[in-house]
């Protein structure tokens, strides 16, 4: 059973699909060390930022993220 976010006034669970592509749609992270690069970073914002990813996904030309938000984060 999944759980909610329980706050004096609201109660409640904030997921957000992300998803980038490059220009053109150019195959940039065909390579694995692109990808992984990629993943890297991305994965160092989200924990900088207090942002939990579910799931992350690089393919060649453009990522796919699902991510969890608190509800009070700020953009």
């Amino acid at each position: 059973m999944e759980y909610l976010l329980r706050r004096s006034h609201s109660v409640g669970k904030n997921t957000w699909h992300m998803e980038w592509c490059t220009k053109y749609r150019y195959q940039m992270m065909r390579k694995l060390e692109n990808r992984n690069i990629v993943a890297a970073c991305i994965r160092q914002a989200a924990h900088r930022h207090g942002i939990k990813i579910l799931a992350l996904e690089v393919m060649p030309e453009h990522v796919h993220c699902a991510v969890e938000l608190s509800p009070w984060h700020e953009f």
